[in-house]
């Protein structure tokens, strides 16, 4: 076969070709920002009633504009995501934040055969099943920790 160029990024998917039921990755990722959701009242936190009905809102604004950052993952049974505080000077999540200050989303997608999402997709686990939720948010950190990049300040051309 032909070689993978050191330009091209990913993964070699090649193997499904010869046997396309196998399973190449245990979970997809995704990243979305959440916006103008602040209650900066009374020194009241987020409303993560909200979150959802935010995303949108980002469209037009700048990262230093977000409020929050989904990270997002699934897997064959569960769709998790955790919700951090934006730092809009880093450009960054707080990954550190005090709980009261994220939001968890867990979902069992048990039985889903991809034909009706919004089945699978009403009743958030994340407070019943933390036994989930503890070893799905160690794989999601895990997963954008070894890819973050340094903060720009920290980059420094080569002598």
């Amino acid at each position: 076969g032909v070689g993978r160029p050191a330009s091209a990024a990913g993964d070699d998917l090649s193997p499904l070709f010869d046997d396309p039921t196998q399973t190449l990755k245990h979970a997809a990722y995704h990243q979305f920002p959440a916006c103008r959701m602040r209650l900066r009242a009374a020194g009241r936190g987020a409303d993560f009633r909200l979150i959802n009905q935010t995303r949108k809102m980002c469209n037009q604004l700048l990262p230093r504009q977000f409020d929050f950052m989904g990270y997002s993952m699934r897997t064959a049974r569960w769709r998790y995501t955790l919700w951090l505080p934006w730092d809009q000077e880093r450009l960054e999540p707080l990954w550190r934040a005090e709980e009261r200050d994220c939001a968890q989303e867990l979902y069992d997608h048990a039985g889903d055969d991809a034909s009706d999402m919004d089945r699978y997709e009403n009743v958030n686990l994340a407070a019943e099943r933390p036994d989930v939720t503890i070893g799905l948010r160690a794989q999601l950190e895990g997963f954008f920790s070894i890819r973050r990049e340094p903060p720009r300040s920290q980059i420094r051309p080569p002598p």
